[in-house]
Parts: structure tokens; C-alpha cells; sequence
């Protein structure tokens, strides 16, 4: 039970990698920004990670 439990906190606090890249319609130079690659938490509100 109590390994039950460690692995729903594993699950719970993990993280899970992102990228994020501009669309090709959306860039205005003419080489387009590198894409951002973060690990953020599984419960993340897509928008405030962004700001980083």
C-alpha cells in the first residue's frame, strides 16, 4: 500500500517535456525563431509557462 502511494506521488508531481514553436504563418523574419524546449509539470496551465 504504501508503494501505492509513492508511485501516485511520482505520478502526481512529475513532469512531462514541451516545445514550443512559433507557426510559419505567424513569423515575419526571415529565419524563424529556435523552438523552446522546457519540462514542465503534468498539471501546467499551457499559457503561464509560456512566460518563461
Amino acid at each position: 500500500m504504501a508503494n501505492d502511494r509513492e508511485v501516485l506521488r511520482e505520478i502526481w508531481e512529475g513532469k512531462i517535456p514541451v516545445c514550443f514553436q512559433l507557426d510559419s504563418e505567424e513569423v515575419c523574419e526571415l529565419q524563424a525563431p529556435d523552438p523552446v524546449y522546457l519540462m514542465v509539470p503534468r498539471s501546467s496551465y499551457l499559457p503561464l509557462c509560456t512566460d518563461k
